[in-house]
């Protein structure tokens, strides 16, 4: 009987120790985005269902057609030297800071195909600082770091544009920074990209 009860109170001892690792660990990986996957429960692969349990119901939801017409036509973009165009989605969840999320991620736009994400766009825009400022990226890439900082952690980009608005791919990572005045602002994420698509848009880009 004495030893039942041993077995017990160290059964108890060890989930308890169990889910207190389990929550340092959620709320050590809820901040870290990691490259061609995601962040924290935010991953590529999930369901718009899960997209919306977690984010709750986007500001705006639009179809391929739809999302074609705000973003490439009305702005004349070549969707040819884009990853998003090319990952063939055919709905679009679009966020804001006021969409009444549960649980904050500073998301700008995800993009599903066939009911799974395929690509996230994560900003700085719109978003409080004490938020956005938690999350991190590579070797600790935060919101407004450096282009040089980008280099020094991720290394040379596939495809690099260095003006106001500046742009670092890393296709064979899965993951493009975009920066406007020299500071991060904007991370876009998806699966790793090697194949003819990746060699089109460095083409297209002048490398």
């Amino acid at each position: 009987m004495k030893n039942l009860a041993a077995i017990v109170v160290l059964t108890a001892v060890f989930s308890a120790a169990t889910a207190q690792n389990k929550s340092k660990a959620t709320a050590i990986s809820y901040t870290q985005i990691i490259p061609g996957k995601g962040v924290g429960e935010l991953v590529l692969g999930i369901s718009t269902e899960k997209a919306i349990e977690l984010l709750g119901l986007p500001e705006k939801s639009r179809s391929y057609e739809q999302e074609q017409e705000e973003e490439v036509v009305k702005f004349g973009k070549n969707i040819s030297q884009e990853i998003c165009y090319n990952t063939h989605y055919d709905r679009v969840f679009k966020y804001k800071n006021d969409c009444n999320a549960q649980i904050d991620y500073p998301v700008y736009k995800l993009y599903f195909r066939n009911n799974q994400l395929v690509y996230m766009i994560l900003t700085s825009y719109g978003y409080d600082s004490e938020l956005y400022s938690k999350f991190t990226a590579g070797s600790n890439i935060a919101f407004h770091s450096s282009g040089e900082r980008i280099k020094k952690a991720m290394g040379h980009p596939e495809v690099m544009e260095e003006r106001y608005v500046g742009e670092y791919m890393f296709m064979q990572n899965g993951i493009d920074f975009i920066t406007e005045n020299n500071e991060m602002r904007a991370m876009f994420i998806y699966e790793p990209v090697e194949n003819e698509v990746a060699q089109a848009i460095k083409q297209m880009s002048g490398y």
